[in-house]
């Protein structure tokens, strides 16, 4: 019988990821980048705590 819990690894996952700041010059525009980029839900809150 199969584990209906296991589970499964994104197939779109990159082994590795540059992000350029070379523009960002505060803190939102740190965590706006890191939003798109890292691909965070859209309730993502902008804030130190959920990284």
């Amino acid at each position: 019988m199969a584990d209906r819990t296991s589970r499964v690894e994104p197939t779109d996952v990159p082994d590795a990821l540059v992000i350029d700041l070379t523009e960002v010059r505060n803190a939102e525009e740190l965590h706006r980048l890191l939003q798109r980029d890292l691909r965070f839900p859209y309730f993502y809150g902008r804030n130190w705590g959920p990284l």
